[in-house]
């Protein structure tokens, strides 16, 4: 595939990108060895491999947690160890899905993960990342909500954004507190939240939204909307357009924000380096200001300040397999591709 430059806040520019190369991969698919493509969830469900993921993650303690860094430093830097007891999978299940998948008997390219004996944690190796699954700050959940329909704000509930590929308890309704808490991004904004708001909007506050939009909603051809949306969080664009965000029904406004997206720390440990079944990360706390207001990273402070020792942080194992890389490569299929978005620590 061509190399193609994308802004990081183009949206319509990046929806076409992955809809090619998703159509480029079905093409594909077919001749693709399954053990390469760990990117698929149905190949961790054929090998086995059904620990936790984004979905289902495991709920790891934080057994320890200090300072790398003096009170004075410009920047706090902590240590903290998780224990990961009991995180992996079932052997039975494992074995069991395997043989399901592979029409009654095991393919000999799955055979092989199908009898490796079951890890009871996480087993992860030098280069791994911990993703993990953070909560905005209550007091920004908080500056949201006095913003909307106030009625919404104790009535409203609904499944969260990715429960329909989810199952379980985190696709049952959810309060809109809540909502905003665990499953939106309440820091970067989509310019579809501005045309979104221009349809509830009148007088002085639609004339504006309408010079914001006019040139379109790609920042990187209009630039008015570039520089409006550049050091704004959702907080701030609804307050700048307090009566038009009263006005928006809530499920349309969730519709314009991006769900709130894990974080990956490298591992900072070696395997069973600080404990049999844990892992250690390194985490620098994300602090700024903006329009005068002190705001924090979300995953940061989440894991300096807010998760108490003894108390959990929802976690999933993100892998690097270089070898695989090399394998893609050498079966001439599919080139080298990337797409990098870093969301807001």
């Amino acid at each position: 595939m061509p190399l193609q430059l994308i802004d990081g806040e183009d949206w319509p520019a990046i929806r076409a990108w992955t809809k090619t190369v998703c159509d480029a991969l079905a093409t594909l698919a077919p001749a693709l060895d399954v053990r390469l493509d760990y990117l698929d969830p149905n190949v961790a469900a054929a090998t086995g491999a059904s620990g936790p993921d984004r979905h289902r993650p495991f709920h790891a303690p934080v057994l320890v947690r200090r300072p790398l860094t003096a009170p004075s430093d410009e920047r706090a830097v902590w240590h903290l160890e998780l224990d990961l007891s009991g995180s992996g999978y079932d052997e039975t299940k494992a074995r069991s899905r395997a043989r399901v998948l592979g029409g009654g008997r095991s393919p000999s390219h799955l055979a092989e993960h199908a009898q490796a004996p079951a890890p009871i944690s996480i087993a992860y190796e030098p280069g791994d990342a911990l993703g993990v699954l953070p909560t905005n700050a209550p007091a920004d959940v908080a500056a949201v909500l006095r913003l909307l329909d106030p009625a919404a704000v104790h009535t409203f509930t609904m499944a969260p954004p990715l429960a329909a590929e989810a199952d379980g308890p985190r696709a049952a309704p959810l309060p809109l507190p809540t909502l905003l808490a665990a499953h939106y991004d309440l820091k970067a904004v989509r310019p579809e939240l501005l045309d979104l708001l221009a349809t509830h909007a009148g007088g002085a506050e639609r004339d504006r939204l309408a010079a914001l939009v006019t040139g379109g909603l790609t920042v990187k051809t209009n630039g008015t909307l570039a520089e409006y949306l550049h050091g704004r969080e959702l907080v701030d664009v609804l307050r700048d357009f307090g009566a038009a965000a009263v006005r928006t029904p809530v499920p349309d406004l969730l519709s314009c924000l991006r769900p709130l997206q894990p974080r990956y720390y490298s591992i900072s440990s070696a395997p069973g380096a600080v404990r049999p079944d844990g892992c250690a990360l390194t985490v620098a706390e994300v602090r700024y200001e903006l329009h005068g207001t002190p705001r924090t990273g979300v995953a940061s402070v989440h894991l300096a300040e807010r998760v108490q020792l003894r108390g959990t942080v929802p976690v999933f194992l993100s892998r690097v397999r270089p070898k695989h890389d090399a394998a893609w490569r050498a079966k001439g299929n599919l080139n080298f591709f990337c797409f990098c978005w870093a969301p807001s620590a």
